[in-house]
């Protein structure tokens, strides 16, 4: 189920609950709840034209499904236009997500996240848990990982699973490789392999991956790391990843691991590893902590706990991904056990 369809369903049940119905929309919650879609359709309508933002709403999810009339995305975005100038947050994030996906015209970024922005500030999940990726990847919006974790948390508070496993891998990266950050930064690590092995010589062909695209790689027959683990790939962030894969040219991998090995350079972990997936051999790459990074990026948010030490990063971490891993997170199960004892709060 959506994050939309389930907050409906949630206001509904929240309408129903109430004491008599006040009027159309109440009527057309009353409705749609026992399946009278027709009913709601004739009695949200009704509301929507006088004017009410909750009514506006809905009739906009039923347009956009195609639930009791035809499906319409210009009618559908046309009351929900009506609704988020009403400040309606379910409305704002629908219509942010029509922006995004061009089912209403040219697809803009930009405007989408001007919405989204509007509904995250109005404490709707789904908003701000959308919010932290484009704030972690610069889409429609500055790239700001403060920024991302603010609203990865304001998700994680509602009860957000994957928002939660997401904030607890933040702090537990941070705490792990110490406040001087995830590694080398790209910029850095391109000046350490022209020094090694010169400029134009070789070529990365990954970085940092999200967990969607981990788990596409395993599903293309990558098997390096076994499901519900973390890869390093995974760890860090796309300026900082916490693995790098690299070719160089004219060079075998394992005349290349031995060359980075024997150049001086501080790694965590260097190896040659085989085709897995879509890639080819390449040398896997893991740089050691301390790498020339910005150990403010991901300050300013609001945890429940201090986060100026790797200590009580240790127990931000030990709090989320707690959370998570009672909820039957396995990649927050793993995770925890890899965290001292003291850190697990719950």
């Amino acid at each position: 189920m959506s994050a939309l369809a389930s907050a409906a369903g949630a206001s509904l049940a929240l309408l129903l609950a109430s004491s008599a119905s006040a009027g159309p929309f109440e009527d057309g919650a009353a409705a749609e709840a026992k399946g009278d879609v027709a009913a709601a359709v004739s009695a949200y309508r009704a509301a929507a034209d006088a004017g009410q933002a909750p009514a506006q709403f809905a009739l906009g999810r039923l347009y956009a499904a195609g639930k009791g009339v035809p499906r319409d995305p210009a009618l559908a975005g046309a009351w929900f236009h009506k609704a988020a100038l009403q400040d309606n947050p379910g409305a704002e994030f629908e219509l942010a997500a029509m922006i995004e996906s061009g089912s209403l015209a040219r697809p803009d970024s930009t405007r989408a996240a001007h919405w989204l922005l509007k509904a995250a500030h109005h404490g709707y999940a789904a908003a701000e848990a959308d919010l932290a990726d484009r704030y972690a990847r610069g889409d429609g919006v500055s790239r700001d990982l403060s920024q991302a974790l603010h609203w990865a948390l304001g998700a994680a508070r509602q009860g957000d699973l994957d928002e939660q496993v997401k904030v607890g891998r933040f702090y537990f990266e941070r705490a792990r490789l110490g406040p001087g950050g995830s590694g080398l930064d790209t910029r850095t690590f391109s000046e350490v392999m022209d020094r090694v092995f010169g400029h134009a010589t070789w070529r990365e062909t990954s970085g940092f991956r999200t967990r969607a695209q981990e788990n596409a790689l395993r599903a293309e027959g990558a098997l390096t790391v076994p499901a519900g683990t973390l890869s390093h790939h995974s760890m860090g962030t796309r300026d900082a990843p916490g693995a790098y894969d690299v070719v160089v040219a004219r060079m075998s991998i394992n005349q290349a691991a031995t060359r980075l090995l024997r150049s001086g350079v501080k790694f965590q972990r260097v190896f040659a590893e085989g085709a897995h997936g879509p890639q080819g051999p390449h040398l896997h790459i893991e740089p050691a902590p301390g790498g020339r990074l910005d150990p403010a990026a991901l300050a300013g948010a609001d945890p429940p706990f201090d986060v100026h030490t790797p200590a009580s990063d240790y127990q931000n971490a030990g709090y989320w991904l707690t959370l998570a891993a009672h909820r039957g997170d396995d990649e927050a199960a793993k995770l925890l056990a890899r965290l001292p004892k003291a850190a697990r709060r719950i």
